[in-house]
């Protein structure tokens, strides 16, 4: 099982090598969908710690099983499904194949990793995910035992920070019954 200092360290380490690869792809005077297609792929298949040759619809697949290593809102999954969509549709219509366009994508999805990647509390995350897993094992018994853990934790933290976990408690909460 993964700690959460280990998942604090995956994240920082996968956003600083977001970071530096967009750094280096903006550098150069030739940049295609290709190479926005490396970054935003290696990025999204280590958040789900995969490793294939995966397609854009792959990587969609992936964000609507909700498998990430952090919990992802709603909202966010939804930013990064959109994102996807929207660079698969622009590499395969060839539509706006310049470098500028693809240094925007780029920018973009700095952003958007960084809203992925943002400091939370992991050990929430992980206790959401073990009652959805435990849901899909048809184990309800652990699941609400995960579930009351993670309230618990959620109830402990600061107004402002729970609205970060509200989605995944409901979800969770919402599957025992």
């Amino acid at each position: 099982m993964i700690t959460k200092d280990e998942i604090r360290k995956r994240l920082s380490a996968l956003m600083a090598s977001v970071e530096k690869k967009v750094t280096y792809y903006n550098q150069k005077s030739f940049l295609d969908a290709d190479h926005v297609f490396a970054v935003v792929r290696e990025f999204f298949l280590e958040l789900h710690q995969k490793s294939y040759e995966a397609t854009y619809e792959d990587l969609i697949s992936e964000l609507k099983q909700n498998s990430a290593i952090v919990f992802l809102s709603d909202e966010v999954r939804h930013e990064c499904i959109s994102f996807l969509e929207e660079l698969s549709e622009l590499q395969y219509s060839g539509r706006g194949a310049n470098p500028e366009t693809y240094k925007e994508y780029l920018s973009e999805f700095v952003a958007l990793a960084r809203k992925v990647t943002a400091p939370h509390d992991t050990s929430i995350d992980q206790l959401i995910f073990e009652g959805l897993a435990s849901i899909e094992r048809e184990d309800k018994d652990g699941a609400k035992k995960k579930y009351r853990a993670a309230r618990d934790k959620y109830e402990s933290l600061p107004e402002h920070e729970q609205e970060r976990y509200y989605e995944g408690l409901q979800r969770l909460y919402s599957s025992l019954s």
